[in-house]
């Protein structure tokens, strides 16, 4: 994986992330293709695999806010992940090129962490 130790613009910023992804399994447990947050998990955006679903999540003070979700991962199969982050008013996922769904945005502060295949901890 890779790590950086800065957001990529400081807090709430605009950003769109793309990522091609083999999952080797649909295994309950979850695979993270981007994290962007703080190290303290108190605020974060978390994209990647949960089981046999695609997902995005974003956290605020420690808590789940909000979550795009849709079933369909496919074991040794390529797919397209797509996500943007319109600062606090939209979040939007997208699968092979169509939208798998959008939710309001969140404030995220104390973003210390970009992680590319690992989750922040």
């Amino acid at each position: 994986y890779i790590q950086g130790n800065s957001s990529p613009a400081g807090n709430n910023p605009p950003m769109t992330f793309a990522a091609w992804v083999r999952p080797a399994s649909t295994s309950a447990n979850t695979a993270y293709a981007l994290a962007i947050g703080s190290s303290s998990e108190t605020s974060r955006i978390i994209v990647g695999r949960n089981g046999a679903s695609w997902r995005a999540e974003i956290f605020n003070s420690g808590g789940l806010a909000r979550t795009i979700q849709v079933a369909g991962v496919s074991a040794g199969t390529w797919a397209h992940l797509v996500y943007k982050f319109i600062n606090t008013g939209s979040t939007e996922l997208f699968l092979n090129g169509g939208s798998i769904g959008t939710a309001a945005g969140r404030t995220l502060t104390n973003q210390d962490r970009v992680m590319i295949g690992a989750q922040i901890n």
